[in-house]
């Protein structure tokens, strides 16, 4: 599968080849979200402007502070490294479980044959575990990431370095999610159509109970 990468005038401008079918797509300012049954892909991508605003804060950077932060973020021509995060859902800690992967499952026209084959290799992997509780949707904002399941469950992540920080229960199969403005409210879309919203800060009254409250 391809993702294509478009501006506001719908030319392309960046793509990616991933192993993971897109069953289920996001997409934010700064990524792209795509998740099949069990597995979920996110590509921080880069923009004309993220490139512009890197290389000027690495620019009004002094060499000290370059040095203490060992090294620079920046890429290749001075571009901002892009981040590939792929993980299971049933994984507990996402970050780690990506980084410890044989490789990606994405590469681009220009990779060579032995990255397209670990890339086919690590998708292999990830798709031979199965799950007992798949994936229906996603939905994101510039700082969360929510993943629902088949079961009610709603899985709650952190952007940019996923880390999952909550699992919530509703009272239906959700078929579509969207936050709002600020992230703290979630709409859900069961299978049959209804709406609901869903509070993600909040406990029910006297404080006690799970973290999530459903708003008549």
């Amino acid at each position: 599968y391809i993702l294509i990468l478009c501006n506001a005038i719908g030319s392309p401008v960046d793509s990616k080849f991933i192993n993971v079918e897109p069953v289920f797509m996001t997409m934010t300012k700064q990524h792209i979200v795509v998740a099949d049954g069990q597995t979920v892909y996110v590509w921080q991508y880069s923009t004309q402007l993220s490139k512009l605003t890197s290389v000027h804060s690495s620019s009004s950077s002094s060499n000290s502070a370059s040095s203490k932060s060992g090294g620079s973020s920046l890429g290749r021509g001075g571009e901002p490294a892009q981040r590939e995060y792929s993980f299971h859902i049933d994984d507990a800690n996402p970050e780690l479980a990506s980084s410890s992967a044989a490789g990606p499952l994405s590469s681009n026209a220009n990779s060579s044959s032995a990255a397209v084959a670990n890339a086919a290799a690590a998708a292999a992997r990830l798709h031979g575990r199965g799950t007992a509780d798949p994936i229906c949707c996603v939905a994101a904002s510039d700082t969360m990431l929510v993943v629902g399941r088949m079961s009610g469950t709603i899985m709650r992540y952190t952007l940019p370095h996923i880390s999952l920080e909550h699992k919530y229960v509703v009272r239906c199969r959700p078929a579509q999610l969207s936050l709002n403005c600020n992230s703290k409210r979630l709409s859900i879309v069961d299978i049959n159509g209804m709406l609901t919203l869903f509070d993600l800060d909040t406990r029910p009254e006297g404080g006690k109970g799970q973290l999530g409250l459903h708003i008549p």
